[in-house]
Protein backbone atom coordinates (compact mmCIF):
# COMPACT_ATOMS: atom_id res chain seq x y z
CA UNK A 1 0.00 0.00 0.00
CA UNK A 2 2.73 2.44 0.92
CA UNK A 3 4.78 1.96 -2.63
CA UNK A 4 1.31 2.40 -4.09
CA UNK A 5 0.91 6.06 -2.12
CA UNK A 6 4.86 6.79 -2.92
CA UNK A 7 4.16 6.01 -7.18
CA UNK A 8 0.72 8.13 -6.67
CA UNK A 9 2.58 10.99 -4.46
CA UNK A 10 5.53 11.68 -6.82
CA UNK A 11 5.95 14.23 -9.47
CA UNK A 12 2.57 15.21 -8.41
CA UNK A 13 2.69 19.21 -8.02
CA UNK A 14 5.51 21.25 -9.17
CA UNK A 15 7.98 21.79 -6.10
CA UNK A 16 8.42 25.99 -6.60
CA UNK A 17 5.23 26.25 -4.61
CA UNK A 18 6.44 23.90 -2.17
CA UNK A 19 3.00 22.10 -0.33
CA UNK A 20 5.62 19.90 0.54
CA UNK A 21 5.29 16.73 -0.88
CA UNK A 22 7.59 15.45 1.70
CA UNK A 23 4.99 16.63 4.01
CA UNK A 24 2.25 14.82 2.22
CA UNK A 25 4.31 11.53 2.30
CA UNK A 26 4.31 11.45 5.58
CA UNK A 27 0.73 12.05 6.45
CA UNK A 28 -0.57 9.82 3.63
CA UNK A 29 1.82 7.44 5.57
CA UNK A 30 -0.15 7.46 8.55
CA UNK A 31 -3.46 6.96 6.95
CA UNK A 32 -2.21 4.08 5.52
CA UNK A 33 -2.14 2.57 9.13
CA UNK A 34 0.80 0.24 9.11
CA UNK A 35 4.52 0.49 7.38
CA UNK A 36 7.01 -1.81 6.27
CA UNK A 37 9.00 -2.43 9.05
CA UNK A 38 6.77 -2.19 11.71
CA UNK A 39 6.41 1.19 12.86
CA UNK A 40 3.21 2.03 15.10
CA UNK A 41 -0.16 2.75 12.83
CA UNK A 42 -1.97 5.54 14.22
CA UNK A 43 -4.69 5.07 16.99
CA UNK A 44 -7.39 2.98 16.40
CA UNK A 45 -9.95 0.69 18.05
CA UNK A 46 -12.05 -1.90 16.92
CA UNK A 47 -15.51 -1.83 16.46
CA UNK A 48 -16.16 -3.31 19.90
CA UNK A 49 -13.85 -0.27 22.07
CA UNK A 50 -15.35 2.05 24.31
CA UNK A 51 -17.67 5.03 23.06
CA UNK A 52 -17.91 6.94 26.31
CA UNK A 53 -16.60 10.56 25.47
CA UNK A 54 -14.20 11.86 28.23
CA UNK A 55 -13.45 14.43 30.39
CA UNK A 56 -12.26 17.42 27.81
CA UNK A 57 -10.86 19.47 31.14
CA UNK A 58 -8.38 16.51 32.33
CA UNK A 59 -5.49 17.15 30.40
CA UNK A 60 -4.36 14.12 30.91
CA UNK A 61 -3.13 11.36 28.00
CA UNK A 62 -4.83 8.33 27.71
CA UNK A 63 -4.38 5.20 26.03
CA UNK A 64 -5.70 5.19 22.70
CA UNK A 65 -7.33 1.70 23.27
CA UNK A 66 -9.53 3.61 25.62
CA UNK A 67 -10.41 6.33 23.01
CA UNK A 68 -13.34 4.98 21.28
CA UNK A 69 -12.29 6.03 17.63
CA UNK A 70 -14.42 3.40 15.43
CA UNK A 71 -13.75 3.23 11.77
CA UNK A 72 -13.82 6.11 9.64
CA UNK A 73 -17.45 6.11 8.44
CA UNK A 74 -18.31 7.77 4.97
CA UNK A 75 -20.80 9.98 5.26
CA UNK A 76 -24.05 10.25 2.45
CA UNK A 77 -23.23 13.64 1.62
CA UNK A 78 -19.46 15.12 1.40
CA UNK A 79 -19.06 17.68 5.02
CA UNK A 80 -20.47 20.99 4.23
CA UNK A 81 -18.53 24.37 4.15
CA UNK A 82 -19.61 27.58 6.92
CA UNK A 83 -17.95 29.40 9.61
CA UNK A 84 -16.59 29.45 12.81
CA UNK A 85 -19.95 29.11 14.52
CA UNK A 86 -20.85 26.08 12.39
CA UNK A 87 -17.89 24.01 10.69
CA UNK A 88 -16.09 26.11 9.85
CA UNK A 89 -13.55 23.86 7.06
CA UNK A 90 -12.24 24.47 3.34
CA UNK A 91 -14.01 21.67 1.41
CA UNK A 92 -11.17 22.26 -1.00
CA UNK A 93 -8.74 21.31 2.44
CA UNK A 94 -9.50 17.84 2.55
CA UNK A 95 -7.30 14.68 2.00
CA UNK A 96 -3.10 14.93 1.76
CA UNK A 97 -1.20 18.53 0.51
CA UNK A 98 -0.91 17.31 -2.88
CA UNK A 99 -4.87 17.58 -3.24
CA UNK A 100 -5.09 20.83 -1.90
CA UNK A 101 -4.51 23.99 -2.99
CA UNK A 102 -1.59 26.16 -1.50
CA UNK A 103 -3.50 28.53 0.37
CA UNK A 104 -4.87 25.70 2.62
CA UNK A 105 -0.83 25.29 4.36
CA UNK A 106 0.71 28.39 6.16
CA UNK A 107 4.19 28.73 4.52
CA UNK A 108 4.96 32.40 6.70
CA UNK A 109 6.29 32.08 9.97
CA UNK A 110 4.01 30.70 12.82
CA UNK A 111 6.00 31.63 15.91
CA UNK A 112 6.29 27.79 16.48
CA UNK A 113 10.18 26.66 16.79
CA UNK A 114 11.96 25.15 14.07
CA UNK A 115 8.36 25.09 12.07
CA UNK A 116 9.29 25.67 8.26
CA UNK A 117 5.81 25.28 7.40
CA UNK A 118 2.52 23.90 8.62
CA UNK A 119 0.09 21.60 6.65
CA UNK A 120 -3.81 20.22 7.33
CA UNK A 121 -4.15 16.69 6.66
CA UNK A 122 -7.46 15.12 7.18
CA UNK A 123 -8.50 11.62 6.93
CA UNK A 124 -9.74 12.63 2.65
CA UNK A 125 -13.68 12.92 4.11
CA UNK A 126 -13.33 15.33 6.88
CA UNK A 127 -12.41 18.94 6.50
CA UNK A 128 -10.41 21.76 7.49
CA UNK A 129 -9.31 24.68 8.04
CA UNK A 130 -5.63 26.39 9.65
CA UNK A 131 -5.28 29.39 11.61
CA UNK A 132 -2.31 30.90 13.22
CA UNK A 133 -4.21 33.71 15.59
CA UNK A 134 -1.27 34.97 17.11
CA UNK A 135 2.32 33.74 17.24
CA UNK A 136 3.26 30.08 18.26
CA UNK A 137 -0.62 29.00 18.44
CA UNK A 138 -1.97 26.87 15.32
CA UNK A 139 -5.73 25.84 15.26
CA UNK A 140 -7.44 23.76 12.80
CA UNK A 141 -11.21 23.38 12.23
CA UNK A 142 -13.67 22.06 10.35
CA UNK A 143 -16.16 18.76 10.55
CA UNK A 144 -14.84 15.40 10.92
CA UNK A 145 -16.43 12.05 10.23
CA UNK A 146 -17.43 9.57 12.60
CA UNK A 147 -13.92 8.21 13.84
CA UNK A 148 -12.46 10.60 11.60
CA UNK A 149 -8.98 12.21 11.58
CA UNK A 150 -7.57 15.90 10.95
CA UNK A 151 -3.97 16.92 11.72
CA UNK A 152 -2.19 19.61 12.14
CA UNK A 153 1.44 18.69 10.62
CA UNK A 154 4.45 20.78 11.38
CA UNK A 155 7.17 20.92 9.54
CA UNK A 156 10.46 21.21 10.56
CA UNK A 157 12.78 20.26 7.77
CA UNK A 158 13.83 23.00 5.59
CA UNK A 159 14.65 22.61 2.06
CA UNK A 160 17.71 23.38 0.44
CA UNK A 161 17.38 22.64 -3.24
CA UNK A 162 14.53 23.02 -5.86
CA UNK A 163 15.04 19.64 -7.60
CA UNK A 164 16.12 15.90 -7.33
CA UNK A 165 18.40 15.15 -5.58
CA UNK A 166 16.64 17.23 -2.99
CA UNK A 167 19.21 18.69 -0.15
CA UNK A 168 17.57 18.66 2.80
CA UNK A 169 18.40 20.09 6.72
CA UNK A 170 16.34 18.05 8.94
CA UNK A 171 15.76 18.78 12.60
CA UNK A 172 18.56 16.69 14.74
CA UNK A 173 17.23 15.92 17.52
CA UNK A 174 20.58 14.42 18.71
CA UNK A 175 23.18 17.55 18.09
CA UNK A 176 20.66 19.85 19.71
CA UNK A 177 20.03 17.64 22.90
CA UNK A 178 16.35 17.47 22.15
CA UNK A 179 14.81 14.99 24.21
CA UNK A 180 11.32 16.36 25.17
CA UNK A 181 8.31 18.17 23.55
CA UNK A 182 6.24 20.50 25.36
CA UNK A 183 2.99 21.73 24.24
CA UNK A 184 -0.57 23.02 24.98
CA UNK A 185 -4.10 21.31 23.58
CA UNK A 186 -7.38 23.46 23.83
CA UNK A 187 -10.77 22.24 22.84
CA UNK A 188 -9.45 18.96 22.06
CA UNK A 189 -12.21 16.95 19.76
CA UNK A 190 -14.02 14.09 21.24
CA UNK A 191 -11.45 11.15 20.12
CA UNK A 192 -8.64 13.47 22.25
CA UNK A 193 -5.37 14.65 19.86
CA UNK A 194 -2.05 11.79 19.29
CA UNK A 195 1.18 12.65 18.22
CA UNK A 196 3.16 10.89 15.62
CA UNK A 197 6.31 12.03 13.94
CA UNK A 198 8.02 11.15 10.36
CA UNK A 199 11.91 10.94 10.76
CA UNK A 200 14.85 11.27 7.76
CA UNK A 201 16.99 8.46 6.85
CA UNK A 202 19.55 10.13 5.09
CA UNK A 203 19.76 14.09 3.81
CA UNK A 204 19.23 13.57 0.38
CA UNK A 205 15.96 12.79 -1.29
CA UNK A 206 15.94 11.15 -4.45
CA UNK A 207 12.53 11.53 -7.14
CA UNK A 208 11.09 8.98 -4.87
CA UNK A 209 11.67 10.23 -1.23
CA UNK A 210 14.03 7.14 -0.08
CA UNK A 211 14.73 9.79 2.34
CA UNK A 212 11.83 9.56 4.47
CA UNK A 213 11.09 6.50 7.33
CA UNK A 214 7.76 5.39 8.02
CA UNK A 215 5.85 7.17 10.47
CA UNK A 216 6.73 6.74 14.22
CA UNK A 217 3.31 7.00 17.07
CA UNK A 218 3.95 8.45 20.44
CA UNK A 219 3.75 5.60 22.91
CA UNK A 220 4.43 2.82 20.09
CA UNK A 221 1.29 0.19 19.67
CA UNK A 222 -0.28 1.66 22.90
CA UNK A 223 -0.26 5.24 21.04
CA UNK A 224 -1.00 8.05 24.16
CA UNK A 225 -4.16 10.54 23.40
CA UNK A 226 -4.13 14.16 24.91
CA UNK A 227 -7.06 16.29 26.13
CA UNK A 228 -6.85 19.57 27.01
CA UNK A 229 -4.03 20.93 28.87
CA UNK A 230 -0.46 20.77 28.76
CA UNK A 231 1.33 17.28 27.61
CA UNK A 232 4.97 16.48 27.50
CA UNK A 233 6.20 13.71 25.07
CA UNK A 234 9.50 12.21 25.43
CA UNK A 235 11.54 11.79 21.93
CA UNK A 236 12.42 7.98 23.38
CA UNK A 237 8.77 7.27 23.57
CA UNK A 238 8.22 7.50 19.62
CA UNK A 239 9.25 3.66 19.70
CA UNK A 240 12.45 3.32 18.53
CA UNK A 241 15.54 1.77 20.63
CA UNK A 242 17.85 4.81 22.07
CA UNK A 243 18.98 7.14 20.37
CA UNK A 244 15.78 7.66 19.33
CA UNK A 245 14.34 9.02 16.00
CA UNK A 246 17.28 11.41 15.57
CA UNK A 247 16.43 13.47 11.92
CA UNK A 248 12.62 14.79 12.05
CA UNK A 249 10.81 15.65 9.01
CA UNK A 250 7.37 16.54 10.44
CA UNK A 251 5.19 16.05 13.94
CA UNK A 252 1.83 15.64 13.66
CA UNK A 253 -1.07 16.79 16.21
CA UNK A 254 -3.64 14.89 15.07
CA UNK A 255 -7.39 14.66 16.50
CA UNK A 256 -10.08 12.37 16.50
CA UNK A 257 -13.37 12.15 16.24
CA UNK A 258 -15.63 9.33 17.74
CA UNK A 259 -18.59 10.52 16.14
CA UNK A 260 -19.26 13.08 13.37
CA UNK A 261 -19.10 16.52 14.83
CA UNK A 262 -17.72 20.11 14.11
CA UNK A 263 -14.48 20.26 15.75
CA UNK A 264 -12.02 23.25 16.41
CA UNK A 265 -8.82 22.32 18.34
CA UNK A 266 -5.92 24.60 19.25
CA UNK A 267 -2.20 23.95 19.81
CA UNK A 268 -0.02 26.59 21.57
CA UNK A 269 3.42 27.08 23.55
CA UNK A 270 5.03 24.43 21.67
CA UNK A 271 8.51 24.13 23.49
CA UNK A 272 11.60 21.43 23.02
CA UNK A 273 13.71 20.59 25.95
CA UNK A 274 16.86 19.31 26.32
CA UNK A 275 18.22 16.71 28.68
CA UNK A 276 18.59 19.06 31.36
CA UNK A 277 15.44 20.32 31.10
CA UNK A 278 16.00 23.77 29.40
CA UNK A 279 14.72 25.17 26.49
CA UNK A 280 16.07 24.66 23.18
CA UNK A 281 15.42 27.75 20.86
CA UNK A 282 16.97 27.49 16.96
CA UNK A 283 19.87 29.18 16.11
CA UNK A 284 20.12 32.27 14.32
CA UNK A 285 19.37 32.19 10.42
Amino acid sequence: MAKTILCIVNGSLPFSRRPLLFASLALVALACGTSDDGGAAAPSVSAGGSTSVPDGDTGVARDATSAGMPPVAVPSAPPASGNAETDGGDPACVGNPPGQPSSCALYASTGVPFATEVHPFTDGVSNARLRNPEPGKLCIQGTMVEGGTAAISIVVTKIESDGPPYAIVPLDLQALDITELEFTITKAPTGGVSLELLRVLKPECSSDFDCVGPPLSLGGQNAKVFENGTGHAKMSDFGLADPGPGLVWTFHFSGHSISRANYDFCLEDVKFRDSRGELVTPPPG
